[in-house]
């Protein structure tokens, strides 16, 4: 599975959370790579600070409201999830980010960023997946592969509330789990009453 590293990628396999279960290149060919354990390589701080910057100025436009949509949220801790409607991983992990999304949205921030070249599938997937989450839209993936080095579907990147890149994830995971995040020291209430059934964990 390609993992790009040019671009300052921190790639953190989370140990405590689901095994990763899959991606898409976001090609042409519009492969499915191979399974593969995740990967855990230590980022010169060097990277690191140029990923949160080149991450920092990216907007997009909007792809289910108006307007630019920014990738960090000041003052909340971030997911930035890169998706395409035709990437069946990414479809499946579409309705965990957003349980995520509704869990505490004063506290963790969930922002998409769909790379489908006609963004009309894109918000047609949002519709029918009920996502109430910002999304933006990266038509061919050009800005996500050339500032942020994404190269495989899905890919997320977990940042902090002071904008810093904590890490990079790739492929699929189930955001339900609330060991997922922890392992990054953002730690979530657990769902309870009339928001438990959509923040059940996620079926396989």
């Amino acid at each position: 599975m390609p993992i790009n590293r040019a671009a300052g990628g921190l790639v953190i396999a989370l140990h405590l959370c689901a095994p990763l279960l899959g991606g898409c290149r976001p090609d042409a060919a519009r492969a499915v790579a191979d399974a593969a354990p995740a990967v855990a390589d230590a980022a010169p701080a060097a990277a690191d600070a140029a990923l949160a910057v080149a991450l920092a100025r990216i907007e997009l436009a909007g792809l289910d409201r108006p307007g630019k949509q920014s990738l960090g949220m000041p003052g909340r801790a971030t997911v930035v999830n890169f998706w395409a409607a035709w990437c069946e991983p990414c479809r499946r992990e579409m309705r965990a980010l957003e349980c995520l999304h509704r869990l505490a949205p004063e506290r963790l921030a969930v922002i998409g960023v769909s790379v489908d070249r006609d963004p009309n599938l894109a918000r047609e997937l949002l519709l029918a997946s009920d996502v109430s989450f910002p999304n933006a839209s990266d038509p061919g993936g050009a800005v996500s592969r050339d500032a942020l080095g994404v190269d495989v579907l899905p890919s997320t990147l977990v940042v902090a509330a002071d904008g810093s890149v904590l890490g990079r994830i790739v492929g699929v995971r189930d955001w339900t789990d609330p060991m997922l995040l922890a392992g990054y020291g953002i730690t979530l209430p657990a769902a309870r009453g009339a928001s438990a059934p959509a923040c059940s964990r996620e079926r396989s």
